[in-house]
């Protein structure tokens, strides 16, 4: 029943979203209208998750029924604006859209559309992976999977302690995404399901935007499937790394603000752009450096309403607070709670004098010039080392994407491509269609080491859209079929290259998998890092509803201590200072299980209080024991 529930309302948020796109967008085209289909969904979900987080009431029942009044009004309010006949007929002509497209590739004798074969490859190996596998990567089992955890167990997105700031500090609307798909059932098989909707925004995207460049339905499709198939998307869309989810709501801000301002775009950029922002920091950055340009359209839009500047306002006040609900509702916690809103990093903004306190190296320096340089907001990317990351041969790709760029589809066309755009808008031509491009692929590469290629996957989208606006340019028939012939092979071999990032999972790991229960899965280990399966075999059947599993500071893979269903209480006790104080507290908590330093004397204090050693984490000095009740 539980699933049923979860099904529903999203499909209902799903529908909501298309009504949405169907009332405000009725001109435009399929792919654009699911552009805006998932950035509402989306929107409409976290919206959702946080209302009720935020007030302490994130549990099935109040979610449930605030989000059927959420998504049922937006579906009546957008249905009775569209009509909801105009809204059916819409619906129809949008899902034979798939079919024209084939047959106008058929027609139009265009290969590049067998691009989508790889790419439909590549997403139901990762869909196989979500389904089958516990999460094992690694920065999602150390701080990504946990933020979602401790939303559940805690019922709420108040403020907890960890020693792990990225935890209890983090931008987390990836994360709560995640929540949603797990809260209902109370099962954490979807918990790193949330960048599946990213990653088909991003496809959607590339497609949306090389139709607004001129290319045809097959190729503009073609591109679209291609930048799936990079490596680098496609081996980070079964986890919660975040990127997908930065990197298309970035692309996806420039594309609802390259042409003349309306409200509807201003509500789609700026939605984006809360999703960007939301998902990780470095979204901050970015729009500090887009902020003139949100806000001078804005006062474009103010001066040409002479009639109705105060409704003008009004809406822009309305789509700021809708960017705020979907992107800075964690910053305004931070800072709440710790005085700073990107914590866990240290800021220090020497040019106003402001120095905010964190555990981590960041944002420091900001604006600082001469030697004085920040981490997270490099001035400049190391040129060099992206070039050397870029061209090396034989990439070593894993799902943590550090190095090998972006493939060869993007190095050996996609790329040129860019630079002929962008030789294009030097010269003053098509620079309305190329400079967005440009912006883009410029605005992303400004990260830190941005020659990680999960950091920077708005780049080959820019350079897909690119080369999609150069294959409009192509005329003579041979050259546009042999310029496709090459885009199908060069995204092939691609293809096959990067899919060795599946080594660490298929066929072994995914074939014991899929014979085995669920239960048994939840203690799989999958990773060095992860426990034992004895002992988390231990944690799932040992351990019942409610009972206290601490840890402290020599924790690191807090994933690891979270149960399948969500029915213990996992809790950060620091052992430093007063070892009897600890253990004193581990009482008070009733705790069964408790991590403890190796070797410190909180570890000696637990064993004289008769705890039974049980292991030691791996990866960790952390050592669990088994608690006397």
């Amino acid at each position: 029943m539980a699933w049923l529930v979860w099904i529903f309302l999203t499909l209902l948020a799903i529908v909501s979203g298309y009504a949405v796109a169907a009332a405000v967008y009725p001109e435009r085209g399929l792919s654009h209208r699911l552009v805006v289909l998932h950035i509402v969904t989306a929107s409409l979900i976290l919206t959702a998750v946080q209302a009720c987080g935020y007030s302490g009431h994130l549990t099935p029942v109040p979610l449930g029924l605030f989000s059927l009044l959420l998504f049922g009004g937006t579906l009546f309010v957008a249905g009775r604006s569209a009509g909801w006949e105009h809204l059916r007929k819409m619906a129809i002509a949008d899902v034979r859209t798939p079919g024209r497209v084939l047959q106008e590739a058929w027609q139009q004798r265009e290969p590049a559309i067998l691009i989508a074969i790889p790419a439909s490859i590549a997403f139901g190996m990762s869909l196989l992976i979500a389904w089958t596998c516990r999460s094992w990567t690694f920065d999602p089992v150390w701080f990504h999977v946990p933020i979602t955890g401790y939303a559940i167990q805690n019922g709420s997105l108040a403020w907890f302690d960890s020693h792990n700031g990225f935890i209890s500090g983090y931008p987390n609307d990836v994360e709560l995404l995640a929540a949603w798909n797990c809260i209902f059932p109370r099962d954490n098989r979807f918990d790193e399901t949330s960048q599946f909707p990213f990653a088909t925004l991003g496809v959607f995207l590339t497609v949306a935007w090389a139709r607004h460049v001129g290319a045809s339905r097959p190729v503009a499709a073609a591109a679209g499937a291609a930048w799936f198939a990079l490596p680098p998307v496609f081996l980070l869309t079964h986890t919660s790394y975040v990127d997908i989810a930065c990197n298309a709501g970035a692309a996806g801000a420039i594309y609802f603000s390259m042409t003349r301002p309306t409200a509807r775009d201003r509500w789609m950029s700026l939605l984006a752009m809360g999703i960007f922002v939301g998902s990780k920091y470095s979204g901050a950055y970015q729009l500090v450096l887009l902020a003139p340009w949100f806000a001078a359209r804005a006062a474009w839009e103010i001066w040409n309403t002479p009639g109705s500047r105060l409704r003008t306002l009004g809406s822009i006040a309305l789509s700021i607070g809708g960017f705020t609900a979907v992107g800075l509702c964690k910053y305004i916690q931070n800072a709440i709670h710790v005085g700073n809103p990107v914590y866990p990093f240290r800021l220090k903004l020497p040019i106003v004098g402001i120095e905010l306190a964190g555990p981590e190296v960041g944002f420091e320096n900001v604006g600082a010039g001469g030697e004085s340089k920040p981490w997270i907001f490099g001035s400049v990317a190391d040129l060099q080392t992206l070039i050397d990351k870029w061209l090396i041969v034989k990439p070593n790709y894993t799902p943590e994407v550090h190095d090998g760029g972006f493939g060869p589809s993007f190095l050996w066309l996609a790329l040129p491509c860019l630079v002929f755009v962008a030789g294009d808008v030097l010269r003053s031509r098509n620079w309305k269609k190329g400079l967005p491009l440009i912006i883009l692929f410029v605005l992303v590469l400004r990260q830190p080491m941005s020659w990680w290629p999960r950091y920077t996957l708005a780049a080959p989208l820019a350079a897909m859209v690119a080369l999609a606006l150069i294959h409009t340019q192509l005329r003579v028939i041979w050259v546009r079929l042999g310029f496709s012939l090459v885009f199908l092979y060069l995204a092939w071999i691609g293809f096959r290259a990067g899919s060795d990032g599946y080594r660490d999972v298929y066929p072994q790991k995914v074939r014991r998998a899929w014979s085995a229960s669920w239960e048994e899965r939840a203690w799989m280990q999958l990773e060095p890092f992860q426990w034992p399966e004895h002992f988390a075999r231990l944690r799932e059947t040992e351990l019942g509803p409610d009972d206290v599993i601490t840890y402290d500071q020599s924790a690191s893979f807090i994933a690891e201590y979270f149960s399948r269903d969500y029915h213990t209480r996992v809790t950060y006790v620091s052992s430093s200072g007063d070892p009897e104080a600890y253990v004193r507290r581990l009482r008070d908590l009733r705790a069964r299980w408790a991590g403890v330093t190796q070797g410190s004397p909180a570890e000696r204090a637990v064993q004289q209080a008769g705890g039974a050693r049980l292991f030691v984490a791996p990866g960790t000095s952390s050592v669990l024991y088994r608690m006397p009740q």
